[in-house]
């Protein structure tokens, strides 16, 4: 059965049960991908219980969670229970669910063991949530990987094959739209490339900590994979201006031209106040793990109201 089948299958609610974490431990929860599906195709995953600082390599998701919306959830299965996601989570998962078996890049992906926070944190417990939060630097900076989910591509795939293709004749990149390919081929990588930029994850408060902490970072659009640097050569190369947006806030500081490790709590929140988030809360607990002047004095607690938080920072 293909997984795209699952789509028809009207979301229950999850029953899936979390065993609890030791919260005495820096104790967290990876995912892995399943290769067979339910007899009714499903994405099947598995979960499993660790500690931070353990010998197991795995990778960060950083993506969009989405707008709640029982339309567009979609049901897998999480040790043998269903478990509902939002669709962008479910697009991500069907993309490692089809590569599994391929000697390629996104092979091993799929292969691996994930931590994605929607999965891995039993969101309906705040006292779990508190304890995860208030370990999610670690849980970035020892990932081998941070993969960035900007969705699906809303353009033809047979339009947009790489955008390796889109280098000018003769660049070092390896010959983007030669010039035989003809202007609606460039326009329509360069709309490609203005979609990346002005996707609205750049604009999520919790992707500073993500992708500040990350020993390496890759972005993956629908199923074409890029390491960061190479993205930003790449969108240069196609003349799409991309200075003074939030995307370039974070060509600097992947490249070291921004230096957020001496920046204090107030003067990050100043930086970065234009940052989305759901929760008012998180606009200080995503910024936590970066900042020079806390070193816990500022707990991470969802039942805080905004005025006790405020007094903490002060």
């Amino acid at each position: 059965m293909e997984v795209d089948q699952a789509v028809i299958v009207a979301p229950q609610p999850s029953s899936f049960h979390y065993q609890p974490l030791d919260h005495s431990k820096p104790s967290i929860r990876f995912i892995k991908v399943l290769p067979q599906l339910t007899a009714d195709g499903r994405i099947r995953c598995e979960v499993s219980h660790t500690t931070t600082g353990s010998e197991i390599v795995y990778r960060c998701l950083s993506y969009q969670w989405g707008e709640p919306n029982a339309a567009t959830s979609r049901e897998i299965e999480l040790n043998g229970a269903p478990f509902i996601v939002r669709k962008n989570l479910y697009d991500f998962l069907r993309i490692l669910w089809s590569n599994i078996g391929y000697n390629t890049i996104l092979g091993t992906w799929a292969a691996g063991v994930w931590w994605i926070d929607a999965i891995c944190i039993d969101q309906r417990n705040t006292l779990e949530r508190n304890h995860q939060v208030s370990h999610m630097g670690t849980i970035y900076s020892e990932a081998e990987e941070v993969v960035v989910w900007l969705g699906l591509a809303s353009i033809a795939k047979n339009k947009v094959k790489n955008l390796h293709d889109l280098a000018p004749s003769g660049s070092e990149t390896g010959g983007i739209g030669s010039n035989q390919r003809g202007g609606t081929y460039l326009h329509d990588r360069r709309i490609v490339g203005r979609r990346v930029i002005r996707n609205e994850y750049w604009n999520r408060a919790w992707i500073t900590q993500e992708i500040a902490l990350a020993q390496s970072v890759s972005v993956l659009v629908d199923d074409l994979l890029y390491g960061f640097p190479e993205l930003v050569d790449l969108l240069s190369l196609l003349d799409i201006p991309w200075r003074h947006t939030h995307f370039d806030q974070f060509v600097g500081i992947r490249s070291g031209t921004i230096d957020l490790s001496k920046r204090s709590l107030v003067d990050l929140l100043n930086h970065f106040r234009n940052r989305k988030c759901t929760l008012p809360q998180d606009r200080v607990f995503s910024l936590l793990s970066l900042c020079s002047d806390v070193n816990g004095s500022i707990r991470v607690d969802y039942n805080m109201s905004k005025d006790q938080l405020a007094n903490q920072i002060m």
